[in-house]
């Protein structure tokens, strides 16, 4: 088999060698076929020389070219983030459970259910509990753990079956996982109840079980914890990580940490690691903070690499500073929990908790590459953590970050790069920043300029200069808020437009305002609202400010039945192309969030809440444009999630 593969290998390879035509003429000339023997001696001598140079040659480039033996770009070490997102924040229920399939996520929230997040929308999929789920390598079952049960369930059809229930008592099996579509690893836990109270563990041991023939493993590993591919597993034991070779029967140590987890394509092991931080306060008191990260490890453990930046909590226990001990322990800011791999490897996905109350659990999504983010790429993801009001995200862009980035009103909605330079030893890029108060008429563009310098392999704002701000905005104090001005710089304010200007046929007939507006100076493009506020309804106008036309959009009155109509934000894709309106509609003192779409071109509209096939998302808010892209907030039995609508093909797509 070796030899054969190797032979195809060759014949691929075979034509990608180069050819010294001029060489191959000369041998020609110089080892004409003579008759007497010496002259063939001589040839042979040759040939077989030559064959073995070409065979080194070939044999040298296949070791160069097949991916299995290319480890060079494979190294965990020469991975970077090029972004982390939360895009799954969950509120209320005991959550631990979640799993990846090609883009769809399995999430279960205790009490509520098992949930499904894809390009249809989020849909509760099953009302089993589950500590733990794992997707099949087809991505046809689910195997459930919970409360010492262990169950698998057909996605397509619903129907649930038992593989291990606790019947035998203080028998208990858990941390279900698939290693194939016919196998799954788990742990059976033995307890022995103490005479007095509580229980002492007899065994925590790593089995293996075929689904079809029901046949049953030996005791692989003592341990907890375990995941898996084919004939490999992980997992911890007493605080450190293992891998094992279950055919070989082979245990290797990996490193301290906990919840670990192979890749499909077996080329990494990611995993939770903690680290000790101490910091004194002013009182000389010492507090070590214990730090959990997200570690990625090569498979064959050559090197690793730590992926996430955890903090020490922002905020000082103050029973630390009044105390008489010398030295406490506290977490860090939020901690980290089952990370997994994408089906393709190519992302991370974990949970991260805050460990701070009223905060949601959150799975998180890491992107890696082994290429370093670029400056304008740098910027562009530190400001959609900016409108995502992910400040501890963005703080890891930074080199010396400020205590806070973003405040409720006015905040981040958008942004344009605009060009990358160079000033002194620093990258800069030019961006203008797009900031919105809620429901009020006001925009501003900050044109600003990001410093950058390569830090650690990767590059880091270090810091950032206003270059000009352009506001437009109504206020009362200027002509009783029926003018739309614009302001440079903090300047004289410039009349753009009034009320007077708009023919009264549009205008409602009283108790009226200027509401959420937007503004390209690129496009000299002005989209601004008028709230009705005894009816409750929304005019949306166009208007450009240099040609002084004006064009009427829609008036929004209603939607699916739902009335008293609120604009709560406006945005402007980059091409001056598309608009998003956020809107808030009631209907028996209930009211939900849309969001509205606009083709300035087509003069198309469309609601976004109507594209998702599962009609159970029902509430929508506007994040940001990304070139002719809408990212989204949608929230579902107090869930937040993320998506993305493309505009121009008209269609949903998960984060």
């Amino acid at each position: 088999m070796i030899n054969y593969y190797m032979g195809k290998q060759l014949k691929k390879l075979r034509n990608q060698i180069p050819v010294n035509t001029e060489l191959k003429e000369n041998l020609k000339n110089n080892f004409q076929i003579n008759q007497n023997k010496n002259s063939n001696r001589i040839l042979r001598f040759v040939m077989v020389s030559l064959f073995s140079i070409v065979i080194a040659i070939s044999f040298a480039l296949v070791f160069f070219y097949l991916p299995q033996l290319s480890f060079q770009k494979t190294r965990a070490e020469n991975l970077y983030v090029t972004d982390q997102v939360s895009f799954i924040d969950i509120a209320e229920g005991n959550f631990s459970a979640f799993c990846e399939y090609n883009g769809s996520i399995y999430f279960s929230i205790e009490g509520k259910g098992i949930f499904r997040y894809n390009n249809n929308g989020t849909k509760m999929i099953s009302s089993e509990n589950a500590q733990t789920i794992s997707i099949s390598p087809d991505g046809k079952f689910l195997v459930i753990s919970y409360n010492g049960n262990i169950k698998l369930l057909d996605i397509s059809t619903g129907k649930v079956s038992e593989i291990f229930t606790n019947k035998t008592p203080y028998v208990y099996y858990s941390d279900a996982k698939f290693l194939s579509n016919d196998s799954i690893v788990f742990v059976k836990e033995v307890v022995k109840p103490r005479k007095t109270h509580g229980f002492d563990i007899v065994e925590s041991g790593i089995y293996k079980i075929n689904l079809k023939t029901k046949r049953m493993s030996s005791k692989l590993a003592d341990g907890f914890s375990p995941s898996g591919v084919d004939d490999y597993i992980v997992f911890e034991r007493n605080g450190k990580i293992f891998l094992k070779d279950i055919k070989k029967n082979k245990e290797t140590y990996v490193d301290e940490g906990k919840f670990p987890s192979i890749s499909p394509d077996k080329k990494y092991i990611v995993y939770v690691k903690p680290s000790t931080v101490d910091y004194k306060l002013e009182n000389e008191i010492t507090v070590k903070a214990v730090l959990s990260n997200i570690w990625i490890a090569d498979f064959d453990l050559k090197t690793k690499k730590c992926m996430t930046n955890n903090l020490p909590k922002k905020y000082i226990n103050e029973n630390f500073k009044n105390s008489t001990d010398t030295t406490f322990s506290e977490e860090g800011m939020y901690s980290y929990y089952n990370p997994i791999f994408s089906k393709n490897s190519k992302q991370i996905y974990a949970i991260k908790a805050y460990n701070t109350e009223g905060i949601p659990f959150r799975i998180i999504k890491i992107r890696a590459d082994y290429n370093s983010l670029s400056p304008k790429e740098t910027v562009e993801i530190f400001i959609q953590a900016l409108v995502r009001r992910d400040d501890d995200f963005a703080k890891t862009l930074m080199e010396n970050p400020p205590q806070f980035l973003t405040w409720s009103n006015p905040h981040v909605v958008g942004y344009d790069i605009l060009n990358e330079g160079q000033k002194d030893k620093f990258k800069t890029v030019d961006a203008d920043i797009f900031y919105s108060d809620t429901a009020n008429a006001y925009w501003s563009i900050n044109r600003t300029r990001f410093y950058l310098e390569p830090k650690d392999g990767k590059y880091k704002i270090i810091k950032m200069e206003l270059l000009e701000e352009i506001e437009v905005f109504s206020s009362y104090s200027i002509n009783n808020g029926k003018s739309l001005v614009l302001r440079k710089d903090m300047g004289k304010t410039k009349t753009l437009l009034t009320l007077d200007e708009i023919p009264k046929s549009f205008l409602p007939q009283n108790n009226f305002r200027f509401s959420s507006l937007a503004y390209s100076q690129k496009h000299d493009l002005l989209i601004f609202t008028i709230q009705e506020m005894n009816k409750g309804y929304v005019l949306v106008f166009a208007y450009r400010p240099q040609t002084k036309e004006l064009k009427f959009i829609d008036k929004i009155d209603h939607i699916d039945n739902k009335y008293d109509i609120t604009i709560i934000h406006l945005i402007i894709d980059n091409f001056g192309d598309h608009i998003a309106l956020e809107l808030s509609a009631g209907a028996k003192n209930e009211f939900y969030n849309f969001v509205a779409v606009y083709d300035l071109i087509t003069n198309k509209k469309v609601y976004v809440n109507d594209l998702f096939k599962n009609k159970d998302v029902v509430n929508c808010r506007t994040l940001y444009w990304k070139n002719h892209a809408l990212v989204i907030e949608t929230n579902f039995e107090k869930t937040n999630l993320l998506y993305i609508y493309n505009a121009e093909k008209d269609v949903m797509l998960t984060y």
